[in-house]
């Protein structure tokens, strides 16, 4: 319960952090005063590796000379003694210092102009371009169709900083998901969607119908992920779905510990029947009686096994 007591203050706090675009003080001390390990761990769990395309990461540091950082914030990001960023506000950045980096991050927010800018970015000479998009709303996305390594950093709070370096050096995989298709207007990348460093592979999937005393039903939907890559990282199994007519809409997930290359986990993931319900005709929100279908796999395209289950009665939900 103390565990669960902090999480939920940190989280809250997190959110709290930004009122009207101006930091609020208070949260910030609430959140380091309880627990800054596990803000920084909210913020590794949440960044989402969207593209990766020419593997630019993870990056070794011995290997950058020059790293510029670009975007508002970016005095924040510190890779450590050996490497010294330099940083430069997007609107004043220049050709020839973008093209002469070992390493370029862009921290893009969602100002006016930014997706324009960008445009023109991905069209320069960058040995190493990446990306982060920190606002789910920008201007412009047509750049998102030269990028190729593209992070997304929404909802990350003040440990950011610390949690996208972890991320570009390797010290921490990505294991966060999009919570729904981006960008809104054109999506690019669906629900659910995210990248890691390593593969993981779904070996076996099945799903368990359970009853209580009262006879109230849940499903548990079993999956055992293994980590068939080069590199260690947590896995995470979606759970979809589908009541008719091919919508299908996520109800759960699990993900699973820390995974070694050649090494597997169990995830368990219990589905209730709120977890089915939806709005029904006469405006009540309820999972009615009759067959449904669950979908497991990695993303809402990317799925791999279906069962379908079946509730006996009506369940009915206050909001």
């Amino acid at each position: 319960m103390k565990h669960l007591h902090l999480a939920l203050t940190a989280v809250l706090a997190i959110a709290c952090l930004t009122v009207s675009g101006q930091e609020s003080g208070a949260a910030r001390t609430l959140v380091q005063s309880w627990n800054p390990r596990l803000v920084r761990r909210l913020a590794e769990e949440s960044v989402v590796l969207a593209r990766n395309e020419l593997k630019a990461l993870p990056v070794d540091l011995a290997e950058l000379k020059r790293v510029l950082v670009i975007g508002d914030g970016a005095d924040a990001l510190h890779f450590g003694d050996s490497v010294v960023p330099a940083t430069s506000p997007l609107s004043a950045i220049k050709r020839e210092e973008v093209e002469t980096a070992d390493l370029v991050v862009v921290l893009a927010d969602g100002e006016p102009g930014t997706g324009a800018r960008l445009k023109e970015l991905v069209t320069w000479q960058v040995p190493r371009l990446v990306i982060v998009v920190r606002s789910e709303k920008l201007d412009d996305y047509t750049w998102l169709e030269r990028a190729k390594t593209v992070i997304c950093s929404f909802n990350s709070g003040i440990e950011e900083p610390a949690a996208l370096v972890g991320i570009l050096t390797g010290a921490v995989n990505p294991s966060g998901h999009l919570l729904r298709a981006w960008p809104t207007e054109n999506p690019a990348f669906v629900l659910g969607y995210g990248l890691s460093y390593t593969d993981f592979k779904i070996n076996r999937a099945g799903v368990a119908r359970r009853t209580d005393q009262e006879d109230n039903e849940d499903f548990l939907i079993q999956a055992e992920l293994a980590n068939i890559g080069k590199y260690a990282g947590k896995g995470v199994v979606q759970v979809y779905v589908e009541r008719g007519g091919g919508l299908k809409e996520l109800c759960g997930f699990g993900k699973t510990p820390r995974l070694s290359p050649g090494h597997q986990a169990q995830v368990e993931i219990a589905i209730s029947p709120r977890d089915l319900a939806r709005r029904a005709l006469d405006g009540a929100y309820a999972a009615m009686a009759g067959e449904y279908r669950l979908h497991v796999g990695f993303s809402s395209t990317d799925l791999v096994g279906c069962a379908k289950v079946t509730l006996s009665k009506d369940y009915r939900f206050k909001e």
